[in-house]
């Protein structure tokens, strides 16, 4: 599959869903997450309001691999062990 069609598939899957975010503006991205985009991900996630943190993170579980997920995760965990538990969506 490729990233812009996955991506788009989970938008047009989450405007069926009260997200604060405008689900257009979501990101392309690719089912595998690069070291870069992780470091990048995890440096920048804190200058956004917490719920779109919650919601961004969202969109990006649907898309990615659970594998790339999870090493999102734990870098986030690292960069803010607090702050992550706030913003970590549940399933």
């Amino acid at each position: 599959m490729t990233v812009t069609k996955r991506s788009k598939e989970v938008r047009e899957e989450l405007k069926k869903y009260n997200f604060s975010m405008d689900v257009n503006t979501l990101p392309d991205l690719p089912e595998k997450l690069s070291d870069d985009l992780v470091f990048f991900i995890s440096t920048h996630l804190g200058n956004i309001p917490i719920n779109e943190q919650r919601e961004l993170l969202s969109y990006i579980m649907f898309v990615v691999t659970p594998e790339s997920f999870e090493f999102l995760r734990k870098t986030l965990e690292q960069e803010c062990p607090r702050a992550i538990k706030k913003i970590m969506p549940e399933c």
